[in-house]
């Protein structure tokens, strides 16, 4: 930054707090060439007292015309993110489309981030050091450094990592000058890491998958070479034993082969998997894997399987159907634990004392109360108990948040327990009801996976027709 730049600092202290002159940043910016709207953009972010999402790229053409104007901009900005604190803070192109050798040696400026992104970027070997010393001050948990290609001769970077608490790393492996990292990758405390779009083949991507850490959660190699060779087998065995929770697959020249050892090897914690546009993939292993998706003990509940052009529309189907189910599951299971824990407040007990000496009157009144306090199952039961049937008006009944009986049974996984054939008086009211699902919980009596089909529930309610009008006991406990 030239010294008469530098006499347009436009920072200024107030009780403690970063101010900015806001009209002198973006008469700066425009005399620079920053075009008029991206000088009031960020001017307008500068004069905030509060942490914001920080983004620069000179990819930007409404606001900068070239590279060269792009770097004098972030060099002018340079004083005014001196000492803040952003949300995120994304820059891309030092180096290359923007010089500003003062950033990437660490010089002049800093600040604090809990994510931080400085991508296609070019940190020279020398400035290597002073580089992560600025990254380690800002404090940031997250890192992307996607297409920055350090200097790692050693297991510096791991210590780096370990030091300053890295969760989430990006950034891009290569066959070539990366042993000393990989093979101290494992060593990491990483939760999270991306080597999508990396440039290494069997070496770099063998000896990465090879030395995951234990502690990671989700592990990102999109646009990668995979196949189903070396590389796939040093991929199944490091993520066998992890508690992986997600994984992305997308274009990584995945076959039926690869799929089938990569089922086999997925740990159980699996809970989002991405194999898009991997189009070697056909109805072979897909069938494979909706086989796992419907198992009880599968969590996958995330699945992108876009640009699956190998596969065929209706096995598609049925997979994005199979995932939806578990995520219902999950978030089903999540509203119960919660009804679970206010079943305990006072008005929990409450609920749960007035479904007990409900009366075949009043227990319909009460079911939407029961579904929030956890005591849902302990209202069919009384509703069995007292003879109580219920009609589409029933069913269509709104709570406080205007969720009718329905959504509310299914939000907490009870839609089974509530269109329960014994729950209905007559097919007329069933039927009725049956109507008002969605087509997805239609499903509930489709005659496939072992549910009823629609004429057999008909069937037992006209069955508990006949048995209550002869005084018989229902059907349920015989």
């Amino acid at each position: 930054m030239s010294e008469q730049r530098e006499t347009k600092v436009s920072v200024v202290q107030s009780d403690g707090i970063k101010k900015t002159d806001t009209a002198a940043l973006k008469r700066d910016l425009e005399e620079i060439g920053v075009c008029e709207d991206g000088a009031a953009h960020y001017a307008s972010l500068f004069a905030l007292d509060v942490p914001f999402d920080f983004v620069f790229t000179p990819r930007n053409r409404e606001y900068f015309k070239n590279g060269e104007i792009a770097g004098e901009a972030f060099e002018r900005l340079l004083p005014e993110i001196n000492g803040r604190r952003f949300s995120s803070f994304f820059v891309e192109d030092i180096g290359h489309r923007m010089k500003c050798p003062d950033f990437i040696a660490g010089k002049s400026v800093s600040f604090q981030t809990d994510s931080l992104t400085v991508r296609w970027s070019k940190v020279p070997e020398e400035n290597l050091s002073g580089f992560l010393d600025m990254v380690g001050k800002t404090g940031a948990t997250r890192l992307n450094l996607r297409q920055t290609k350090l200097i790692l001769k050693d297991d510096a970077f791991v210590c780096f990592l370990n030091d300053k608490k890295i969760e989430s790393l990006t950034y891009s492996v290569s066959d070539d000058g990366m042993d000393g990292f990989l093979e101290k990758l494992g060593e990491t405390k990483l939760k999270k890491f991306d080597m999508s779009y990396s440039d290494a083949r069997e070496k770099g991507l063998s000896l990465a998958f090879s030395r995951l850490p234990p502690t990671l959660e989700a592990l990102g190699t999109e646009c990668n070479i995979i196949g189903e060779g070396a590389v796939l087998d040093a991929l199944c065995a490091g993520i066998r034993p992890l508690r992986l929770k997600e994984l992305n697959l997308q274009c990584c020249s995945l076959t039926n082969t690869s799929l089938e050892k990569l089922i086999e090897a997925f740990p159980p914690e699996l809970e989002s998997l991405n194999i898009g546009n991997n189009t070697n993939i056909t109805d072979k292993s897909g069938n494979l894997l909706l086989k796992r998706l419907k198992r009880p003990d599968c969590i996958i509940r995330k699945l992108d399987i876009d640009g699956m052009f190998g596969m065929s529309k209706g096995l598609q189907k049925e997979l994005r159907e199979a995932a939806q189910d578990n995520n219902d599951r999950y978030m089903q299971k999540l509203q119960c634990q919660k009804a679970e824990q206010i079943a305990k407040t006072k008005e929990g007990l409450r609920i749960k004392n007035a479904v007990k000496n409900a009366s075949k009157e009043n227990i319909k009144s009460l079911l939407h109360d029961a579904l929030e306090y956890g005591a849902a199952d302990a209202a069919f039961d009384k509703m069995r108990e007292t003879g109580a049937v219920l009609t589409l008006k029933d069913a269509l009944a709104t709570n406080k948040d205007g969720k009718t009986l329905l959504e509310a049974c299914r939000d907490m996984g009870k839609l089974p327990q509530l269109m329960a054939p014994e729950m209905f008086g007559n097919v007329k009211d069933f039927k009725e009801v049956f109507d008002a699902l969605s087509e997805k919980d239609k499903r509930l009596y489709d005659g496939k996976d072992g549910r009823p089909t629609l004429q057999q529930a008909k069937n037992k309610i006209m069955a508990e027709a006949v048995r209550r009008s002869l005084g018989r006991p229902s059907g349920k406990g015989r």
